[in-house]
């Protein structure tokens, strides 16, 4: 990727660096500067850099988790197909030292590559989680097909912050379609979260109930997670929140080719045994247990899942791994990046086994709730 003089300096780069000539794949490494005046560290940290996953799927659509780590200051990324114009929306939001870990659809250019803009200094972690190469829902590659996000909701423009305990209206423009979309709670007051679901499954007059299931979790920060959901018959979704907030919704896939249900509380640690939801009794879960799973019972055998996994209460900052149920080697990628204490969510893809289990396990002591949204 060139990037010119005027470029660097319309995107706030600093007038020192007046040589600075291109970025290449291989940043920070990559950067050529030749005056010494240059604060490679402040160009880093005040623009955005764009960097390239290579060599995966010609032209098709990928689901895959964003790991942003040790950023320097607040920020956020932008993932989309390289090639096109950059959106004017984000995937993951992050605070200055936390590591944050979002899901993220996208369709690969014809070289099979993704980009990702990063607005500050950080390292960034891309693990694929489902192509559509996969065919793992049983249809044609076309059964997935993302496109790059577009903002259908901004409520900082339209004075329309939402108060704790409210609703917020979205129209898809997909009518009975799965869409997917990046919803992002934007300067929230206090602690609360974000519930997805159709307006009006029914058909009755009015918005339906809320599930009891989450979709982000936020603490006086920005929170960004990947929603799916089915739109009802006028293609509105809505989002309840309880604490004030603003909201983004940018939108990534409409599809009928995949049935998004009500989210159903599947899992729950904090439930004590005996609970009609499976749980630990309350207790957190212990890493230090190399046979303490979370196993979920999709009831589908060799199904591809779509879910919202959320960590609480954490002991120390840690991550949470997808391993094979039957006692297979872990693999090294991640799905769910946790704080000390303060929940945090991320969409999940996940493939379940043959006998329609799939399976987590955490790195550090810490509370699991998994929301499962599609089964396929």
């Amino acid at each position: 990727m060139i990037i010119t003089r005027e470029w660097l300096l319309a995107h706030g780069a600093d007038p020192n660096c007046a040589d600075l000539a291109r970025f290449t794949a291989e940043w920070p490494d990559g950067v050529e500067v030749t005056d010494l005046d240059c604060d490679i560290d402040k160009v880093r940290a005040d623009m955005g850099m764009v960097f390239q996953q290579f060599n995966l799927f010609p032209h098709l659509s990928v689901i895959g988790n964003l790991t942003v780590a040790a950023p320097a200051i607040t920020g956020h990324t932008r993932v989309f197909t390289c090639g096109t114009p950059m959106p004017e929306t984000s995937n993951t939001s992050f605070v200055a030292g936390r590591t944050t870990a979002t899901a993220a659809a996208v369709k690969l250019d014809g070289e099979g590559n993704v980009c990702i803009y990063l607005s500050a200094r950080a390292h960034l972690v891309w693990d694929q989680l489902w192509s559509s190469a996969n065919l793992g829902w049983g249809g044609p590659q076309d059964a997935l097909v993302a496109h790059n996000q577009v903002r259908l909701l901004d409520t900082r423009k339209t004075g329309g912050r939402l108060p704790a305990g409210g609703t917020q209206v979205i129209a898809t423009g997909a009518p009975d379609k799965t869409v997917m979309a990046t919803l992002t709670a934007v300067e929230p007051t206090g602690a609360g979260h974000t519930k997805v679901f159709p307006c009006d499954v029914d058909g009755t007059p009015g918005i339906d109930n809320p599930p009891a299931t989450s979709t982000n979790n936020f603490d006086n920060a920005r929170t960004a997670n990947l929603a799916t959901v089915r739109a009802d018959s006028s293609g509105n979704v809505c989002v309840f929140t309880s604490g004030a907030t603003d909201l983004l919704w940018d939108q990534a896939v409409e599809t009928n080719q995949i049935d998004a249900g009500a989210a159903v509380r599947m899992y729950d640690s904090r439930l004590p045994y005996g609970s009609p939801i499976p749980s630990n009794g309350g207790h957190r879960l212990n890493p230090n247990d190399p046979e303490k799973v979370v196993k979920i019972a999709t009831q589908v055998p060799n199904a591809v899942v779509i879910g919202n996994l959320t960590a609480t209460e954490a002991i120390t900052a840690s991550h949470v791994k997808t391993v094979p149920c039957m006692g297979l080697a872990e693999s090294d990628t991640s799905v769910l990046n946790f704080p000390v204490l303060k929940p945090v969510s991320n969409a999940v893809v996940a493939q379940a086994d043959w006998n329609g289990d799939i399976c987590f396990k955490v790195k550090d002591w810490t509370h699991l709730i998994w929301d499962q949204v599609v089964v396929r």
